[in-house]
């Protein structure tokens, strides 16, 4: 269904911060070896949340994760 002006959504996601990283070790995209995420990294994660917002057609999102 489409999402009228106003409407509050929840939209969920997996935290990729909790998440066990590729490797299996908890060392996730754009971690260092001691699991310190990078600004571009991160950057790089808000601009996909931004854009599956988009494809909802949420321009902007408030949230902490988008705003960083």
């Amino acid at each position: 269904r489409d999402i009228r002006v106003g409407e509050e959504i929840l939209i969920s996601y997996v935290d990729e911060d909790e998440d066990e990283g590729e490797d299996g070790e908890g060392k996730g995209k754009g971690e260092d070896e001691e699991g310190s995420v990078d600004e571009e990294a991160e950057e790089e994660r808000r601009e996909e949340r931004r854009r599956a917002l988009r494809e909802y057609g949420i321009q902007e999102c408030g949230c902490k994760k988008c705003r960083g």
